[in-house]
């Protein structure tokens, strides 16, 4: 599965999107698995910087993509881990992952009905990272585009709402493949599907003039980056994920080591 396809009446609209969308992925270009990149432009700084006795906090909120399913070691090897330890102790990076969750309010596993929701409102954060939809493609989850991103927009003005004013990023989810021994992901997990909520999310992105980090893209075009399931993501994949948040919140390349 590539990049989402646009309606032809949305030429204009395509373009634009893809200009924002490949704003992060443009100043790096994947030369291994494990990220080695090349700088060739920078996104602009949107969040504060550090003060002394006051650490730039981020919440990365999601399903079992950010909570690091398909690590050993989650709490050491997920997106959100590495991004803190990029970052360093002037930053506090929390993982607000909820594995099977979802965008949609009418589901199984909402993430507004999760703790985690819960804790990252209270967090006071300055930055947000949302990547949900996943879970949303599977068919005893799914009802229409229409009602998904009604659900997700109210997600997403909760923390634009918060006291503390945060930036928040719409992180695309990541891209699917076949599973093993299966002609699609596991889980009954839709690619087609995912091709909708993207189109929804990149063009309530650019509507809201909010801030995309395009992980699709960047792991489209290599199976190796996901496990056997089609789905979830190898460790060295959660770095080029970490790699891709460093560089749109702070506007610079990801440290080497």
């Amino acid at each position: 599965m590539g990049t989402p396809i646009f309606t032809p009446s949305r030429k204009g609209r395509r373009r634009n999107l893809r200009g924002i969308a490949c704003l992060l992925t443009a100043i790096c270009l994947l030369t291994a698995v494990g990220g080695a990149f090349a700088q060739e432009a920078a996104p602009p700084r949107l969040i504060r910087q550090p003060e002394p006795g006051r650490p730039v906090v981020i919440a990365c909120v999601g399903d079992s993509l950010t909570e690091g399913t398909g690590s050993l070691k989650p709490e050491k090897e997920s997106y959100p881990a590495r991004l803190g330890r990029m970052l360093g102790k002037d930053y506090v990076v929390h993982n607000f992952g909820v594995g099977g969750a979802t965008a949609r309010q009418k589901t199984s596993r909402p993430y507004r009905g999760q703790a985690a929701f819960t804790e990252s409102l209270a967090c006071e954060p300055d930055a947000v990272i949302v990547m949900l939809g996943t879970n949303d493609t599977k068919r005893e989850e799914w009802k229409n585009i229409d009602t998904f991103m009604l659900d997700y927009q109210e997600l997403i003005a909760q923390y634009r709402e918060l006291p503390s004013a945060p930036v928040v990023y719409i992180m695309t989810p990541t891209t699917l493949y076949e599973g093993w021994n299966s002609k699609k992901p596991w889980y009954g997990i839709r690619p087609e599907i995912l091709d909708k909520i993207l189109e929804g999310q990149l063009a309530f992105a650019e509507a809201e003039e909010l801030p995309i980090i395009d992980a699709h893209t960047a792991t489209a075009g290599n199976r190796d980056l996901v496990s056997s399931d089609g789905v979830h993501l190898y460790p060295s994949t959660n770095v080029l994920l970490a790699e891709l948040v460093y560089t749109a919140l702070t506007g610079e390349a990801p440290p080497t080591k």
